[in-house]
């Protein structure tokens, strides 16, 4: 299988899962425990939230494990919200933003919360946009998930800051794959997730900056000091703190050999495929991620057909996948029908080679072709 859909999920690497073994075999204890394998749990914990608080240039007491993205998103969102009574205020979001915080905005909505999208241009690019003086929260990806375009997160959370609001941000995409610090950026909260950097699914983490106020999503029994409750997922934040150590450890190499990879995988797509467009911010995108559009095509029948020969992509987001509707994201930057209906994304990680991106090219032109004499009736 030559797997080029990283952005859906990363697949386990070798030196996380060695790190995770230990707790999933004779390790196992309650980390909340007293005795010597409780507090062996905990300082694993403890170890993983340096790790994790470093890969984002953070401090490591403002980081809370959690599910993943999703919950993170959530969370940060619903809490921003809570306890607000007649005006609880705007909430503006991104046009191009994960399900998770659409939907999650969607749902605040029937709490009286008003939620304003920021408009992106035919590249997905955020528009210029001013926000409403009783905006609240803004919440911004720093990365995209289907386009793989980058945004100015330090110059949208000036503008929130400038209307009094908090600014959180979704870098689950952006962490691990490009340098990210959320001081420098200036965000108050950020959403984090351990499988799309090779560590293990279900974990993920909530960073909140020194000062802020979270509200707890769970209640019960204390942990993440009082405001994750639950017993911790020991050897799966173990495995998030060892892929971001690697993921921090080898960025600047993996992040130039990617791009080369993807900008060659481009090439041959685009020589190879009469009408074939690449969609997004041609000039600030993620390293690994090429988003295409292929004319008289339908994605699903290609991803399909790539499957049958043993390559692995994706239309789009593989968290709206199957939904039989079209992409928001595309939606929102206006494009033509056949680009929505004609979307793939091919996103690399360390384990993609020269050899499988020149099969995939050769095996996505052949697909594209024969499909499209299908379409044509040929």
């Amino acid at each position: 299988m030559i797997y080029l859909d990283h952005n859906a999920s990363a697949p386990l690497l070798p030196e996380v899962f060695a790190a995770m073994r230990p707790f999933l075999e004779g390790l196992a204890a309650n980390a909340s425990s007293l005795h010597g394998p409780g507090r062996r749990a905990r300082a694993a914990i403890d170890c993983a939230r340096e790790k994790v608080a470093a890969l984002i240039g953070a401090d490591a007491t403002g980081v809370h494990f959690c599910s993943g993205g999703t919950e993170a998103d959530a969370w940060a969102l619903r809490s921003a919200f809570r306890g607000a009574t007649t005006d609880p205020g705007t909430l503006a979001i991104g046009a191009t933003e994960h399900p998770a915080i659409r939907n999650t905005a969607a749902a605040l909505t029937r709490d009286g919360v008003v939620v304003r999208e920021l408009p992106v241009d035919g590249s997905g690019r955020l528009a210029p946009f001013t926000l409403a003086s009783d905006t609240a929260l803004v919440a911004v990806m720093a990365a995209n998930n289907e386009l793989g375009n980058l945004y100015d997160i330090a110059a949208v959370a000036d503008q929130a800051h400038a209307v009094g609001a908090r600014m959180h941000s979704d870098l689950v995409q952006a962490a691990g794959k490009i340098a990210v610090s959320v001081a420098a950026w200036g965000l108050d909260s950020a959403a984090l997730s351990a499988h799309k950097i090779g560590g293990p699914q279900g974990v993920g983490a909530l960073w909140i900056a020194p000062g802020q106020t979270l509200d707890p999503l769970v209640t019960g029994g204390g942990q993440e000091r009082g405001l994750r409750s639950g017993t911790e997922n020991v050897a799966g934040i173990v495995g998030f703190g060892a892929a971001a150590e690697l993921a921090m450890r080898r960025l600047s190499t993996e992040s130039a050999r990617q791009a080369a990879l993807r900008d060659e995988l481009a090439a041959r797509l685009l020589q190879g495929i009469a009408g074939a467009v690449v969609l997004g911010d041609a000039e600030r995108r993620l390293p690994n991620t090429l988003s295409i559009a292929v004319p008289g095509v339908a994605g699903e029948a290609m991803v399909m057909r790539l499957d049958a020969v043993g390559v692995a992509i994706s239309t789009g987001s593989a968290c709206s996948s199957g939904s039989g509707k079209p992409s928001p994201v595309l939606v929102a930057m206006g494009l033509a029908a056949w680009q929505i209906k004609g979307a793939l994304r091919f996103s690399l990680g360390p384990t993609t080679t020269a050899a499988q991106i020149a099969a995939a090219a050769d095996h996505t032109i052949a697909a594209a072709k024969a499909l499209q004499r299908l379409s044509q009736g040929l």
